[in-house]
């Protein structure tokens, strides 16, 4: 291997506060990046320096305005001159140690702009409104741009009462089978992607370190029905969904529903506690029910060799697991950690095998 095949296997971290790169000295005492993305809450980062001189015996970084509260803060990770942004965030929060391996470090805290979601409570209504439209609503509310798919089913009425933006959105996204997140400057509002192409194939002999899959139909369902009440037309709402009815199979013969079915026998879960207004809107929240649960068919968790193309929200093939547990699995949550090496954990899940 000559040099430059050297230089570029060698794992690389940037961090950039505020649009500049860390300055040299800082870049020195550079001890560990982590970034952790989640879909269910604002992704975060740690950003760990040494913070003491040495010769003086004076903190270093601790007390710098650079670091302020506030700062946006850009990761890049890769390796050699190759690397890519896999976050862009806020300090939220600083941390100073004195631990028993080290003399001093200072830790910097900060998450993506979804954290501002969660700041206050607001009771307001929303009146022949799509959940697509809500979405961009707040995301204007709060100095983002949006990306929504549109999510086409216009509720007569709907009311966030002393609820945060995000635990609002995350319940209306989880009602219609979609998700959220924020990339930079931009709320992304979509369908569950689990049912769109992997973006890479992990392997013990390639790029995965560990992995552990677990594979359970306790609380897999036959069907799932909704009830509720037209107050207008004064009759009854019965929304269904069943095996059939799970989004894609991530490369399986048959999903957990259907399995469990087969197995066990017809068992059904009725929803009654979330209220519905039309009869899409029950036949909408079944079937976002039914792929929620369908997911949890197979859970996996794994280490693999640091790559940031491993993003959460995106679909991973998994090989050399056997027939049973090889596949696609759609990953929920990810961290990629520098700390000299560069590793890559992550969350995934699989509705059917």
């Amino acid at each position: 291997m000559d040099t430059e095949q050297q230089t570029a296997a060698v794992p690389a971290v940037a961090v950039k506060v505020g649009g500049s790169d860390l300055p040299a000295g800082a870049a020195a005492d550079l001890l560990r990046v982590s970034v952790q993305e989640r879909l269910d809450r604002p992704s975060s980062f740690t950003v760990e320096l040494a913070n003491l001189d040495l010769n003086t015996q004076q903190l270093t970084w601790s007390d710098a305005d650079l670091f302020d509260p506030g700062a946006v803060v850009e990761i890049q990770l890769g390796y050699g001159r190759t690397k890519r942004t896999v976050l862009i965030g806020e300090i939220t929060g600083l941390e100073l140690s004195f631990p028993a391996h080290a003399k001093c470090l200072f830790t910097i805290r900060g998450h993506d702009r979804l954290h501002r979601f969660r700041r206050g409570r607001r009771t307001r209504s929303y009146v022949q409104a799509k959940d697509s439209e809500i979405a961009e609503k707040i995301a204007g509310d709060l100095g983002l741009g949006s990306d929504v798919q549109d999510s086409a089913e216009v509720h007569p009425y709907l009311l966030q009462v002393n609820q945060t933006d995000i635990d609002f959105l995350l319940s209306r996204a989880r009602a219609i089978g979609y998700e959220l997140f924020v990339d930079d400057r931009t709320l992304r509002f979509r369908k569950v992607g689990n049912a769109q192409g992997d973006v890479l194939t992990l392997s013990p002999t390639h790029g995965l370190l560990t992995f552990a899959a677990y594979l359970s139909t306790a609380d897999q369902v036959s069907s799932v029905i909704v009830r509720g009440w037209d107050a207008k037309a004064k009759q009854a709402l019965v929304g269904k969904a069943e095996a059939a009815d799970v989004t894609g199979t991530m490369n399986g013969s048959a999903v957990g529903p259907a399995v469990a079915d087969r197995l066990f026998g017809r068992r059904v879960l009725s929803v009654v506690e979330h209220p519905v207004a039309t009869q899409n809107e029950a036949d909408l929240l079944a079937r976002a029910v039914l792929n929620e649960i369908a997911l949890r068919y197979v859970r996996g968790r794994g280490t693999a060799v640091g790559d940031p193309d491993i993003r959460v929200g995106t679909v991973v093939r998994i090989e050399g697991a056997g027939s049973r547990f090889s596949g696609l699995y759609y990953a929920t949550q990810v961290t990629h950690v520098w700390d000299g090496a560069f590793v890559t954990h992550l969350d995934v899940r699989r509705n059917a095998t």
